[in-house]
């Protein structure tokens, strides 16, 4: 089974970009109002929410 990463963004962030760590094509979200957003090659999650073990998001 393979491992997602959680990515905690700051509340004020409403675009994030991810590459899968250079595994997909480079892909622009927009968070549009909401908390959370998940990346449709890799399944990484994107939250303003507190989730235990979340890496910081750098953008």
């Amino acid at each position: 089974m393979a491992k997602f990463s959680v990515k905690k963004i700051e509340k004020n962030v409403n675009k994030v970009v991810c590459n899968g760590d250079d595994t997909h094509p480079i892909t622009y979200y927009s968070l549009d109002g909401a908390e959370e957003i998940v990346c449709r090659y890799c399944s990484c999650l994107f939250t303003k929410k507190n989730v235990k073990g979340a890496e910081k998001y750098v953008g």
